[in-house]
């Protein structure tokens, strides 16, 4: 029987702790010389695909701030690039989040709205949209939103050559066009 035959469960249940990772390639002795040559192409390949994991050309913050859950909460955005948080994680943060109030809204909430630490966060923000609304935004609700916007504003990094390139169709190459 051939290695290549014998199921991975056999092989555990055979050598104890031990485990063998069967290779799904068919047996290149059996393809001649252009099934070695394509084994080895394709060994090539994976060790090249793993050792170019996707990699971001900017920042954290930069990925962050461009988003748009960031944009539709730039509150809570700014926080989670304050604190340092992964770009993948904060995303998802910010998807499953309301909108957050600044502290200044609060607090001025909490003088005009009776009632206002009972509310769950949603109702709190609808709340104050709507007294922003009637009220000139006195209690601050479209100024916090637009002051973090403006610092979220500082943390968008400048397009790079590699930015503008992987944005390309892989038809235009620019690097390698013939003039």
């Amino acid at each position: 029987m051939k290695p290549n035959s014998l199921n991975h469960r056999f092989l555990s249940e055979r050598c104890g702790e031990e485990r063998y990772e069967l290779s799904a390639q068919p047996d290149a002795q059996a393809y001649g010389f252009t099934g070695r040559r394509i084994q080895r192409m394709h060994r090539l390949q994976q060790s090249i695909e793993d050792d170019h994991s996707p990699e971001y050309s900017h920042s954290d913050a930069h990925l962050i701030a461009v988003s748009k859950e960031a944009k539709q909460n730039p509150i809570l955005a700014f926080q989670l690039i304050y604190e340092g948080i992964p770009h993948q994680r904060a995303i998802a943060i910010l998807q499953g989040s309301v909108r957050q109030l600044s502290r200044f809204t609060r607090r001025a909430m909490e003088k005009v709205y009776p009632g206002w630490e009972l509310l769950d966060a949603e109702d709190q923000n609808m709340a104050a949209f709507q007294h922003s609304m009637i009220n000139s935004d006195t209690i601050g609700y479209r100024a916090g939103f637009n002051a973090a916007l403006s610092a979220l504003e500082k943390f968008i990094e400048p397009v790079t050559f590699d930015d503008i390139v992987n944005s390309l169709p892989a038809s235009h190459n620019i690097t390698s066009q013939e003039h």
